[in-house]
């Protein structure tokens, strides 16, 4: 009986998270990958398809004889959400390249990012004008540096009034040079922002 509930617990939890971060995703590129035209398509597919995938898998589990399957998936997801806070509040950038930002061992495909001096990662939307009114809720009178990584080729645009607005503190690179720029400025332990622009 104490193993059925185990393995309940284990199956359930796993059917969960699985179910979790495929809404969670879903919702990410619906909300943030404007610059594309099948987004919500994308976005569709991710929250429809995680959810009888989850049910599936937990009920696979469930009708295993022995609870050993059931903690070993559960341990697993748990390990992959402790690696992603973790990731997201190491905050450094392990790698990178057109398309592709790994935070720790968090990989963003597509995407584009923010990361706050505190270390909190989040998305903006994909486009190519960053503007003040994006921009100022991020920084504030702590923050010593503002990186804005404009693209590969550089073809974000960044707004002017951004440049007035923060002077100094305003570092605009290519991508890749805006985030070798934002490790070396973190592990010097200042208060640094960054905006990054994936792609083009």
């Amino acid at each position: 009986m104490r193993q059925k509930r185990i393995k309940a617990c284990c199956a359930a939890f796993t059917g969960l998270t699985i179910a979790s971060v495929g809404l969670l995703l879903g919702f990410i590129a619906w909300r943030y990958l404007t610059e594309y035209p099948s987004s919500t398509l994308i976005a569709a597919v991710m929250a429809a398809g995680s959810v009888p995938v989850a049910v599936g898998i937990a009920w696979l589990l469930r009708r295993r004889k022995s609870p050993v399957w059931s903690v070993a998936a559960a341990a697993v997801c748990l390990l992959l959400c402790l690696v992603v806070l973790g990731s997201v509040a190491w905050g450094k950038v392990t790698y990178s390249r057109f398309g592709l930002t790994v935070i720790g061992a968090l990989p963003i495909p597509v995407l584009d990012i923010t990361v706050s001096s505190s270390g909190v990662l989040w998305f903006r939307d994909k486009n190519h004008q960053i503007t003040l009114s994006e921009v100022r809720p991020l920084v504030d009178e702590s923050t010593e540096i503002l990186i804005i990584g404009n693209g590969w080729h550089g073809a974000a645009k960044v707004e002017e009034a951004i440049l007035d607005a923060f002077g100094s503190r305003v570092h605009v690179l290519r991508t890749g040079e805006a985030l070798r720029a934002y490790n070396s400025h973190r592990a010097a332990g200042r208060r640094v922002v960054l905006l990054e622009h994936t792609t083009c």
